[in-house]
């Protein structure tokens, strides 16, 4: 009995930070960010609120509780700097492979850094066996697309971690004026893979309609009681008597390596993730070096009902969201880390009363702190910093 996909969903995400002081967007000043931001809510300026007015988004949610508890949309401007909420780019171009998959891709300043986050959306025709949608996913990770965009600028093309960088450029002549200001190389995304839909056997009916409230928080409710792992010879999920292919059950496999999105997953030895044949009726949260994979099957449902997006597509909105601005609160610190190494290195237009407040968010969200957003994700992405945070704080008293 075979898992098919009927939806995945692949985010990458990006973040910039610059080499110098000097080299701080406009949005660094609390002056001028505030008047951009007033702009962008009144959809009169050059940026964009990074959410939509009217939609529900529970990071910022849960990530603005504090400083907003009646509606984030609420926010001051004075309190969406404290936060470092970045604007947003208008959008301005679609990036389009060869096999017709599409990338939206999204550009985002913050006051020290800028942003980048590219979705596909993997629809098949036809439920698609588990494997081959890994594949399909390695695969658009990797493809030249052509970007297109919505101005009189020349279409070029390229895999998407090069189309990153176009989109970076336009960001810096906005916020700098400059498309070619100095900063880090671009380094490689964080990635956030979710199985929108699936099911099991060769039948989409097989599937229960999604009655299940939508994940708020960052919250993953209790996984259903597991069924027996799924071995050659045994029985399939979920009270089948169809005999297993192995292959087909390789679910825990398939998380890891869209983790990593890279060749040769079918044979690759993994440092971490799951056991190959992970039980396709729990829960599954992967998360492997820069890559995160989930897998919530009591959130799929049939086609025709609309709460089958509702949770998991929200889900991976709000995970992608959440990466991005954890991503852009590190950077900071990591900046102010590469600065402060240097036994004479002193902050200058890097304020050092930001980047305190940059590790005080960070260690909310790692803690899970009630009044911000919850995430398994946002802890494993953290870890990673938390020399530098220690370090930093140390040399601020923080």
């Amino acid at each position: 009995m075979a898992i098919l996909v009927r939806e995945l969903r692949l985010s990458l995400i990006w973040n910039k930070v610059f080499f110098k002081d000097t080299y701080l967007t406009h949005l660094a000043d609390p002056g001028q960010y505030a008047v951009e931001f007033e702009k962008a809510r009144e959809q009169a300026g050059a940026w964009l609120l990074p959410w939509i007015p009217g939609d529900k988004q529970h990071f910022w949610q849960y990530y603005l509780l504090p400083v907003a508890p009646g509606s984030f949309e609420a926010v001051t401007a004075q309190d969406a700097r404290a936060c470092f909420v970045p604007l947003r780019l208008p959008a301005c171009a679609q990036a389009i492979a060869r096999d017709g998959t599409v990338a939206t891709l999204e550009g985002f300043c913050f006051p020290h850094s800028v942003g980048v986050v590219a979705t596909i959306h993997v629809r098949p025709e036809n439920p698609m066996p588990l494997l081959q949608m890994v594949e399909a996913a390695v695969s658009a990770r990797n493809a030249d697309f052509q970007l297109v965009w919505k101005d009189k600028v020349p279409a070029t093309h390229g895999n998407l971690q090069s189309l990153a960088d176009k989109v970076v450029g336009r960001l810096h002549t906005l916020a700098l004026g400059d498309g070619n200001a100095i900063g880090k190389p671009l380094p490689y995304p964080i990635t956030i893979a979710t199985v929108i839909d699936a099911t099991f056997g060769e039948s989409p009916a097989e599937t229960t309609p999604n009655t299940a409230p939508p994940i708020a928080s960052g919250e993953i409710p209790a996984a259903p009681t597991p069924a027996a792992n799924s071995v050659s010879g045994q029985a399939g999920p979920a009270g089948s008597s169809d005999p297993v292919n192995p292959d087909d059950q390789l679910l825990g496999r398939a998380m890891n390596a869209l983790c990593l999105l890279q060749s040769g997953w079918r044979t690759k030895k993994f440092e971490g993730g799951c056991d190959d044949y992970a039980d396709p009726m729990g829960n599954q949260l992967v998360a492997i070096d820069r890559g995160r994979a989930i897998w919530l099957p009591q959130r799929f449902s049939e086609i025709e009902i609309k709460g089958r997006k509702t949770a998991l597509g929200c889900y991976h909105r709000n995970l992608t969201l959440a990466a991005l601005q954890t991503a852009a609160l590190t950077a900071l610190v990591g900046r102010a880390d590469e600065v402060l190494a240097d036994p004479k290195g002193k902050l200058l237009l890097l304020q050092p009363k930001d980047v305190a407040a940059a590790i005080g968010l960070l260690r909310k969200l790692k803690e899970g702190d009630y009044t911000s957003y919850r995430t398994w994700s946002l802890k494993h992405q953290i870890s990673f910093n938390d020399d530098r945070m220690q370090r930093v704080a140390a040399k601020l008293g923080a």
